[in-house]
C-alpha cells in the first residue's frame, strides 16, 4: 500500500512540474500581425524573439517581455549587450520584441 502511495506521489509531482514548465513558456508571446507596427515588422519581431531565447537563455532565465515597460528595458538591454555579445542590430531586434506585445 505504501509503495502505491509513493508511486502516486511521484506521478503527481511529475505532473505539477510539467504544468509549471508549460506556464513559464507561455509568458513569451509569438508575434502576429497584431504586434506589427511602423516600428517593427513581423519578421523583425520573430527574429527578436529567437535572439532573446538564444542569447539571453545562455546564461540565465529568459526574462518575460512584461517584466519592464519600454523605458525599463533600455538600461537592461544596454547593460546586457556586452555580456550577451550581441550587436546593436540584434539588441534592437530583441528590444522591438520585448516592447511590442499587445494585450
Amino acid at each position: 500500500m505504501n509503495k502505491n502511495l509513493f508511486n502516486i506521489s511521484i506521478a503527481l509531482v511529475a505532473i505539477v512540474l510539467f504544468l509549471a514548465q508549460c506556464s513559464t513558456t507561455s509568458k513569451f508571446y509569438t508575434p502576429t500581425d497584431v504586434n506589427v507596427s511602423s516600428k517593427a515588422s513581423l519578421e523583425e519581431l520573430n527574429q527578436g524573439r529567437a535572439l532573446l531565447m538564444e542569447k539571453c537563455g545562455q546564461c540565465h532565465g529568459v526574462p518575460a517581455p512584461r517584466k519592464h515597460d519600454a523605458e525599463g528595458w533600455k538600461p537592461t538591454m544596454a547593460s546586457m549587450q556586452v555580456k550577451a555579445q550581441i550587436s546593436d542590430t540584434q539588441r534592437e531586434l530583441i528590444y522591438k520584441y520585448l516592447t511590442s506585445e499587445k494585450n
